[in-house]
């Protein structure tokens, strides 16, 4: 799935540890 965060990498990865 594609990040909300604005970033093209994974979920995790885009958005950072939640």
């Amino acid at each position: 799935d594609p990040c909300p965060c604005g970033s093209g990498k994974k979920y995790k990865q885009c958005c950072g540890k939640l």
